[in-house]
């Protein structure tokens, strides 16, 4: 039996034409892969090294805690508390037939939905969590021993 969690770093590429717009006055703006790198290194420091804990994310967007279905509820209690609190997301999407399956998590973060979805899916299936937040992803990948032993996939 082995359990297939994998983790990865996607780091993202803009791509334009190279040209700089015009703002509505004439002026030349930034030029648009400049401000695409400016933001994804912003996203990137602010879920990696200023968020230290899930008390720490500054939005009210996102709802998680109200309407968890109760078998969620359940895995979650088999997800390392390291984890747990470094999770900044919002929500989980967990059909009712996911064994087997293979399921991709785009902005996993430290592993929280991967987890929870990897006991889903079963030793057959296969979750694979993608983030462009290394630190993040080391909170992940640090207990992925721990979840194989937790969910006697080893």
């Amino acid at each position: 039996r082995k359990l297939k969690v994998m983790t990865t770093t996607a780091h993202g590429h803009a791509t334009t034409n190279g040209k700089r717009s015009l703002e509505p006055n004439g002026n030349a703006s930034i030029d648009a892969s400049k401000q695409q790198r400016l933001t994804l290194e912003s996203v990137k420091d602010y879920y990696g090294k200023v968020l230290s804990k899930t008390e720490d994310l500054k939005t009210n967007a996102c709802c998680t805690a109200e309407s968890v279905p109760d078998r969620v509820k359940a895995a979650i209690k088999h997800v390392h508390p390291d984890v747990l609190a470094k999770y900044y997301g919002c929500g989980i999407v967990a059909p009712q037939q996911l064994e087997g399956c293979r399921v991709l998590d785009l902005g996993c973060g430290s592993g929280r939905d991967v987890y929870i979805l990897a006991q889903f899916v079963g030793e057959k299936g296969e979750v694979v969590g993608v983030d462009m937040t290394d630190e993040q992803l080391a909170v992940a990948r640090e207990h992925e021993e721990w979840h194989r032993s937790e969910f006697s996939y080893a």
